[in-house]
C-alpha cells in the first residue's frame, strides 16, 4: 500500500553551489514532526546561495513513501448540532447510555440506578466514543489527544478519561476516578483479561483535574499521562510501552459501583489531536516536482 505524507526534505552538502549545478548532495527525508528519519532522496538541482540550498525537485522512493505510519485522528470542539458519524463511533455494550453534543460540549452519560457496572476492566463495559486511527486497521503512529473534562467525578467509582485499544478486551484507561474519599489518577492496560496497572496516584489536591493527555511516541507504542488543571502546566503520571497495536483512541465514561449508583455522565469541552500525520492515498511512487523553490539549511535547522 502507497501513501504520500507530509515529509521534512533537509538536504547536506560540503558547500555553497552554483544555479542549476548537479552536485553530490544527501537529502533525509522526515515525518513532519523530524522525529525520525523515514527515507533518502536525490536531488537534481539546486538554486545558488551560501548555506542556504533551494529544492527543486526530489525523487521519493516508494519505499520511503510507505514507511510513514498513518494516522488518522481528528480535533473535535463538539460544537457542531451532532456528532460526526463518519469520524466517531458510540460504543455501548450495556445498551444503556447515551452520547450527545449540544452547547459546545458533548455529554457521556450513564443512567441511575440501573444495578450493572459500567465499568472498563476485564471486560470493557464503559461507554466509549472512538475514533479509527487507520480505517480500523492497526497504526504505530505518533500522537497527542488532550481532553477537558467539565465534570468531575464525585462518588466511588465515577470515573472518566481516553481509552486507546487495540480491540474489545485489549486497551489501555488513562482516567480519573473518584475512590470515595479522593480523587485518583489511574493509568492501567487491560489485555485479554489480565489487568496491569501502570500507575493509581491519590491527586495532592483532591481535586479531579480537568485536562488530561495521552501522548504516544515511537514504534514500541510509548505511552505517557498527564494530568492539568489549568490545561497549561502538565503533571506527569507514567509512561510505557504499553504492547498495543492500536486501532481506535477516544473518550470514555464509567460507573462501577452499583450499590450506591446515582449515574453519571462525562461533559467533554474538547478533544484536540497534535503530532499525528494522516497521509492520502495514492498510486504514484514519486513525488511531483515543485512549481516554487523550498529552502532548507545544511543544518537543517
Amino acid at each position: 500500500r502507497i501513501h504520500s505524507a507530509v515529509l521534512r526534505i533537509e538536504c547536506h552538502s560540503p558547500g555553497p553551489t552554483s544555479k542549476m549545478a548537479t552536485i553530490n548532495a544527501r537529502c533525509a527525508l522526515r515525518d513532519a514532526n523530524r522525529r525520525s528519519e523515514v527515507g533518502s532522496a536525490t536531488p537534481t538541482g539546486f538554486l545558488s546561495g551560501l548555506g542556504v540550498f533551494a529544492l527543486l525537485l526530489v525523487n521519493v522512493t516508494t519505499a520511503a513513501a510507505q514507511a510513514l505510519p498513518i494516522c488518522e485522528l481528528v480535533s473535535d470542539e463538539f460544537d457542531g448540532a451532532s456528532l460526526d458519524p463518519a469520524v466517531w463511533d458510540f460504543q455501548d455494550t450495556r445498551g444503556l447510555s447515551t452520547a450527545s453534543v449540544g452547547s459546545d460540549r458533548l455529554t457521556l452519560a450513564i443512567p441511575g440506578n440501573l444495578g450493572v457496572d459500567h465499568d472498563a476492566w476485564t471486560e470493557n463495559h464503559a461507554p466509549r466514543l472512538m475514533q479509527s486511527i487507520n480505517g480500523g486497521a492497526a497504526s504505530s503512529a505518533d500522537f497527542t489527544v488532550d481532553v477537558q473534562f467539565n465534570s468531575t467525578p464525585s462518588v466511588r467509582f465515577q470515573m472518566q478519561g481516553i481509552l486507546i485499544a487495540e480491540s474489545f478486551d485489549r486497551f489501555v484507561r488513562v482516567e480519573t476516578y473518584h475512590d470515595g474519599s479522593t480523587a485518583v489518577a489511574f493509568f492501567a492496560k487491560i489485555y485479554d483479561g489480565a489487568t496491569t496497572v501502570f500507575a493509581n496516584v491519590a491527586l495532592p489536591s483532591g481535586i479531579i483535574p480537568g485536562h488530561l493527555r495521552a501522548v504516544q511516541a515511537g514504534a514500541s507504542n510509548q505511552l505517557e499521562m498527564l494530568y492539568s488543571y489549568d490545561g497549561v502546566n502538565y503533571t506527569p503520571v507514567g509512561s510505557t510501552p504499553i504492547g498495543l497495536a492500536v486501532t481506535e483512541v477516544g473518550l470514555h465514561v464509567g460507573l462501577l459501583d452499583i450499590a450506591e449508583d446515582p449515574g453519571f455522565s462525562a461533559v467533554a469541552e474538547y478533544f484536540r489531536v497534535t503530532g499525528c500525520t494522516s497521509p492520502t492515498p495514492t498510486t504514484s511512487p514519486t513525488a511531483s516536482p515543485t512549481t516554487s523553490p523550498t529552502t532548507t539549511s545544511p543544518t537543517g535547522s
